[in-house]
């Protein structure tokens, strides 16, 4: 029917990561080949896709992982940068102003962490390709499947630490957690990082 509103739910019972949310529509019937074939048009290089079937105990589901090459470069990548490759692509406009936006999010959570501006954010070249390809690939699934509204279970709160680019950060990372404002998180006895930006 045409008043149909289509949803998607994503329960992140054990965290959520760009990787975990594109391995999840995959499973629920997003095409591998329209997801790369998508992704071309972004004229990114360095880097390929593998999918596989995954399990943890008895249960199945699809584990994707952005493989970075080796002779890849590595340098910083602007939100401008990216802004600009995402808009410049043969992408339609819904994938364009999604992963732009969702773009956007991050960039004003690093630029708030920094005390910076959003056009001085850098992203670096492995974090970006991953970051790149885990949120147009998100955008390119939302359209696929023509989600309206998307909701999520609420997420795990973590303690602990982890490396970065900066050195050592606690868990959330300063950037996930100004992201999460807002956002309903439960308690999790987990010292480890599963919540990403």
């Amino acid at each position: 029917r045409g008043d149909e509103i289509m949803i998607g739910y994503f329960d992140c019972y054990c965290g959520v990561a760009g990787d975990m949310v594109l391995g999840a529509m995959l499973d629920a019937g997003l095409p591998f080949e329209h997801l790369k074939r998508q992704l071309r048009s972004l004229k990114l290089k360095g880097y390929r896709l593998e999918k596989r079937i995954d399990r943890r105990g008895v249960i199945g589901g699809v584990n994707l992982n952005v493989i970075i090459e080796r002779h890849s470069h590595h340098h910083h990548t602007g939100f401008g940068d990216i802004r600009r490759m995402i808009r410049s692509s043969r992408l339609n406009k819904n994938i364009k102003e999604t992963s732009v936006g969702i773009f956007e999010t991050l960039a004003r959570a690093e630029a708030h962490v920094h005390r910076t501006s959003i056009d001085h954010v850098h992203f670096h070249e492995v974090g970006a390709v991953d970051s790149i390809v885990d949120i147009v690939g998100a955008a390119i699934g939302f359209d696929h499947f023509g989600l309206k509204k998307i909701y999520s279970s609420p997420l795990p709160g973590t303690r602990g630490w982890v490396k970065c680019q900066h050195g050592r950060m606690p868990v959330p990372a300063p950037a996930t957690l100004e992201i999460l404002k807002g956002v309903k998180l439960v308690p999790s006895p987990v010292r480890a990082e599963v919540v990403t930006p």
